[in-house]
């Protein structure tokens, strides 16, 4: 890691920091936007990663990820789940939710389940309700269900509309 990427992990960390902090005075509108600038920090440092698209790359990086996720303080669950999830790349199968429930992560200090927490956080006692759930398909929450039946019916490819060779404001419906 170089020293911009440790600035920009450091810096995403503190907009995290400050985010719950703010949270705690009202203020969630400003909030909120400290949580999109710190995704978006975080989302420009992994694209910059340029990782290989084809499926030995992929398998290759699952392989790392679930090599680092116990010293990143990942509970057994969370190291599992890519780990089988690994192998069912590697072998082509698909994966069902029911195997691989939607991951919740409190706001607050990081912990995290597979599956709706039950209780409050172990680690600083935030409520269930806090928790952000990591959906497989993040844009479902967006549309009421039939618009998000017509959306996936009209075939998005976002590879095509990132290759200009689409439209993705204009292949979705008017809500």
């Amino acid at each position: 890691m170089n020293d911009e990427e440790r600035r920009s992990d450091a810096n995403a960390s503190l907009m995290l920091a400050l985010a719950t902090r703010i949270e705690g005075k009202g203020q969630y509108n400003v909030a909120k936007l400290l949580r999109a600038a710190a995704e978006a920090t975080a989302r420009r440092s992994a694209y910059r990663l340029g990782l290989s698209p084809d499926l030995d790359g992929i398998v290759a990086d699952l392989e790392r990820v679930v090599a680092m996720l116990p010293a990143q303080g990942a509970s057994a669950e969370l190291v599992d789940a890519p780990a089988r999830g690994r192998d069912a790349v590697r072998a082509g199968t698909q994966t069902l939710l029911e195997e691989f429930p939607d991951p919740f992560v409190c706001r607050r200090c990081g912990g995290h389940t597979l599956g709706a927490p039950r209780a409050i956080c172990a680690t600083c006692n935030a409520w269930p309700t806090t928790h952000q759930r990591f959906r497989g398909v993040y844009w479902l929450d967006e549309f009421d269900p039939v618009t998000a039946l017509q959306v996936m019916s009209a075939g998005i490819c976002l590879e095509r509309c990132r290759r200009g060779r689409g439209n993705v404001v204009a292949a979705y419906p008017s809500q």
